[in-house]
C-alpha cells in the first residue's frame, strides 16, 4: 500500500463509515480473495491489480489460510460452488465433471476456500 499509512487510513474510514476497521480491511482486499477463489493465480492477481507478490501472499494467507495458486485453474471454484447451492456432495459431482483431477483433499479444498470466502463476502453485504 505504498507511502499510505494504511492504520490512519482504515481509521479514518472506519469513523467515516460506521464500519469497523476490520471491516474496511475486508472491503479494501476482496477483490484479491475473490481472484483466488475464482481460480486466478497469484501472479495473474499480481499483474491484473498491479500489486506486488509477497502482498497479494500475505492477503490470501491471512483471509483464506492459503497462498495462493501457482498457476491459473481452468475451472473458476467460486462459480461452480455457487451454482451447487454451497452443497458439498453437489460440488464434488460438479468438478468430476469438469476435470480428470479427483483428488480427494484438493476437492475439499476448493470447496472449503470457496464456503470462507462466502462467509466473508456475507460479512460485508451487512453493510452494503
Amino acid at each position: 500500500m505504498g507511502n499510505i499509512d494504511w492504520e490512519r487510513l482504515k481509521k479514518f474510514i472506519s469513523e467515516r463509515t460506521g464500519n469497523s476497521e476490520a471491516q474496511v480491511e475486508l472491503m479494501s482486499v476482496i477483490e484479491i480473495l475473490d481472484m483466488c477463489v475464482s481460480g486466478a493465480s497469484v501472479l495473474d492477481i499480481c499483474d491484473s491489480l498491479e500489486l506486488d507478490v509477497k502482498f497479494v501472499s500475505e492477503i490470501l494467507k491471512k483471509y483464506l489460510g492459503f497462498t495462493g495458486w501457482e498457476e491459473s485453474l481452468k475451472i473458476n471454484p467460486l462459480a461452480l460452488y455457487k451454482s451447487c447451492n454451497m452443497e458439498y456432495n453437489r460440488f464434488i459431482d460438479a468438478y468430476k465433471k469438469f476435470t480428470n483431477k479427483h483428488n480427494a483433499l484438493y476437492i475439499e479444498l476448493l470447496f472449503n476456500l470457496c464456503k470462507h470466502y462466502s462467509e466473508l463476502e456475507s460479512e460485508l453485504e451487512t453493510y452494503d
